[in-house]
């Protein structure tokens, strides 16, 4: 009687699991934006064609005044941190298109308002599972890192010898290259209206190979107080 009840049990199961583990993608396709820096607020966005629609209030639900017919209505939206100090306003989205086929990056402008007020925007993909969406982190742990493309240093921004000086870029973001997130810091609208935190400026710290084979590496450290 033991093994009836048990054998009908897994032949109950074995359909339900599979439709968990084998089931077709979601409609749409989907990406999180995460909030502060333990990433306790998580947002879900899905894109469906030129539609967007977000879950604002993070209820894993999106209701009719969360979605838009049309990704350019999405502005001006105020999502608050459950920290009671923050908020964060989307104030504008965008996409481009990359690869073969072509795939949408979507770019998604916030400024985040609180005990420190300043601009950031994402490049982020898009996942057609919404478990595994990448995900765009804003406010969240800030560092210094060099300007990359497709995760490697460019040739032209590599440090080298000789007369002509060497140009070196940074760029001030959370980056999780596991989960697709590339978010930075908004640091000027034009070359002259730069936009930075007040008494903050980013630098990096450069070790020089010695002239002689043996000797100690020339640490220098390097303000970069410019936009670009």
């Amino acid at each position: 009687m033991k093994q009836t009840c048990l054998l009908v049990s897994a032949v109950l199961a074995a359909p339900l699991l599979a439709k968990v583990l084998f089931s077709p993608p979601d409609r749409g396709a989907y990406f999180w934006m995460h909030f502060g820096k333990e990433a306790r607020l998580r947002v879900l966005v899905r894109v469906e064609g030129e539609a967007l629609a977000i879950d604002a209030n993070g209820d894993g639900r999106f209701s009719t005044s969360e979605y838009y017919s049309s990704w350019k209505n999405c502005r001006d939206l105020a999502i608050r941190d459950p920290d009671g100090r923050t908020s964060y306003l989307v104030t504008g989205v965008g996409y481009y298109e990359d690869g073969t086929p072509a795939e949408r990056h979507w770019m998604v402008s916030v400024t985040v308002q609180g005990p420190l007020t300043f601009r950031q925007y994402c490049d982020v993909g898009v996942s057609s599972f919404r478990a595994w969406a990448p995900v765009a982190h804003f406010n969240g742990p800030l560092t210094v890192q060099l300007s990359q493309s497709q995760g490697k240093i460019p040739e032209h921004l590599k440090l080298k010898h000789g007369s002509r000086p060497s140009e070196l870029t940074a760029i001030v973001a959370t980056v999780n290259r596991d989960r697709g997130c590339w978010t930075v810091v908004r640091t000027h609208e034009t070359n002259k209206n730069a936009e930075w935190f007040k008494g903050a400026v980013p630098v990096v710290d450069i070790e020089f190979p010695p002239r002689q084979a043996g000797q100690p590496y020339v640490k220098q450290r390097f303000a970069l107080r410019e936009t670009c």
